[in-house]
């Protein structure tokens, strides 16, 4: 599925949306999804399979996600040198990796990784990120921040993690 650019796609509280294998959605356009704490959004498979996850790559407008559960992807959120993505209350569960950031302008506070298989966080490209009350368990690599990023942490708590917790190249 694809969001065109010049194009929104607003989510509300409670809404489940279901993937299956090798499909997600590709964000060029601006992805609003607005959960509460009593109705979450959920992006999650279909089948228990691994689905691709969200890939942004809108370079002219701003996207947000809030109160929302990611579950069985390959890469949770992709965000390729779009424009400012916020992510708030956001918990990604059981797939490989958590968040992959390539040249992005990325805002994330109140952000949980559990069950990821590989990186938690990788923060490569140039990216410019702000990371704030990060839970991190059971992980490959909890973050990994690559040549030519910034990344701005506090309040980062990371509980069994199976390669480095914090690595800087």
């Amino acid at each position: 599925f694809t969001i065109d650019q010049g194009a929104t796609l607003s989510i509300g509280p409670g809404v489940v949306i279901q993937f299956g294998p090798d499909s997600g959605i590709d964000v060029a356009g601006r992805l609003l999804a607005q959960g509460t704490a009593d109705e979450p959004i959920a992006f999650t498979s279909a089948t228990g399979a691994t689905w691709q996850g969200l890939y942004f790559e809108n370079q002219d407008a701003a996207s947000s996600l809030e109160q929302v559960l990611i579950q069985h992807t390959y890469a949770a959120i992709s965000d390729a040198h779009s424009k400012d993505l916020s992510l708030s209350h956001v918990r990604v569960e059981d797939g490989e990796y958590g968040i992959m950031a390539d040249g992005s302008h990325l805002s994330l506070d109140t952000f949980s990784a559990e069950n990821m298989s590989s990186e938690a966080l990788d923060i490569s490209y140039g990216s410019d990120v702000i990371l704030k009350n990060l839970t991190l368990k059971n992980v490959g690599t909890s973050v990994q921040i690559y040549v030519n990023s910034s990344a701005d942490i506090s309040n980062l708590l990371i509980n069994g993690a199976s390669g480095e917790a914090l690595a800087v190249y």
